[in-house]
């Protein structure tokens, strides 16, 4: 079957490269009364088919989120790349809590060290970096969620250009000093 846009995964190639860092990740919903509700991540695995992504979350550190998660909650995930700022935003309209897979655990620290590896070459202190994302240990959970909607962010000296997965008119293709492939609207 050729690909079509229905059948298409949202992320192309170099988001979902992109996704494993080194970046910060930052997950959100709601609960019922809409109060917000976030939780930093500790990594996260993209499918081969690049149409689920699965972040990690420490269960103690984001009862709030999973329990809004768990009743149903709409998902947001930012990955925002310290050096460049360059920041990829996906949106569903649920996840699913699971249990880390095989191989988790390893991409968890593997996050961790490029992240810290990445901030600590930004001038911050080892100890803050270390603090920062201090891996969570076996309370570890996955989130898996399908992406319904992607934007990315560029910084772009004084200006920030946004790009909205396909609702918007975009007019220039770019290449960010990290690989990124995007298409910039002005």
């Amino acid at each position: 079957m050729l690909p079509t846009k229905a059948n298409s995964p949202l992320l192309d190639a170099a988001q979902a490269a992109f996704l494993g860092g080194p970046v910060a990740i930052n997950v959100a919903s709601h609960d019922a009364a809409r109060v917000p509700s976030i939780a930093r991540a500790f990594g996260c695995r993209v499918s081969a088919d690049r149409r689920e992504v699965v972040v990690f979350l420490s269960h103690p550190r984001s009862r709030n989120i999973l329990d809004d998660l768990a009743a149903g909650a709409p998902i947001a995930a930012v990955f925002s790349r310290p050096a460049t700022h360059v920041t990829l935003q996906l949106k569903a309209a649920g996840a699913r809590i699971q249990q880390l897979a095989a191989g988790d655990r390893e991409i968890m620290l593997a996050s961790g060290a490029a992240f810290i590896a990445e901030i600590m070459a930004l001038g911050y202190s080892e100890n803050f970096s270390r603090a920062l994302m201090a891996p969570a240990g076996d309370d570890a959970v996955g989130v898996a969620f399908t992406p319904v909607f992607v934007k990315i962010v560029v910084a772009l000296g004084d200006q920030a250009a946004c790009i909205l997965s396909e609702r918007c008119k975009l007019s220039e293709t770019m290449t960010s000093r990290s690989g990124l492939r995007v298409t910039v609207s002005r």
